[in-house]
């Protein structure tokens, strides 16, 4: 396939969420403890199975952060505990994380 072949495929420009988050992870282990980067696993897992048809980051908003919080108070977790694993996600998201994303807090 030659680059402009690529270039005219619907999704070339699109990063898919789980090759992010292994990305992520595969960074993490070379600087983080192995216990941080258990909990970015856990955490970042939860999110991809509460974001359900959701494939790539751009497709990603508010709405999606707001069902990973409500995934996890389902799940029983406490105000903390959504707020740190909340933070996990935002850290995966940083270009994302802009006033069009809606992720910026207050930007309503």
């Amino acid at each position: 396939m030659t680059p402009e072949e690529y270039e005219d495929r619907p999704n070339a420009h699109h990063i898919a969420i789980k090759k992010a988050v292994a990305d992520f992870l595969s960074q993490a282990i070379k600087t983080k403890k192995r216990k941080t980067v258990a909990g970015y696993k856990l955490h970042l897992g939860q999110f991809v199975e509460s974001i359900g048809k959701i494939h790539f980051l751009d497709e990603a908003g508010k709405t999606q952060l707001y069902a990973f919080r409500d995934f996890l108070a389902g799940k029983g977790y406490e105000a903390r505990t959504q707020h740190n694993r909340m933070m996990t996600v935002l850290i995966l998201l940083p270009d994302w994380a802009t006033d069009e994303a809606g992720f910026i807090p207050g930007a309503d």
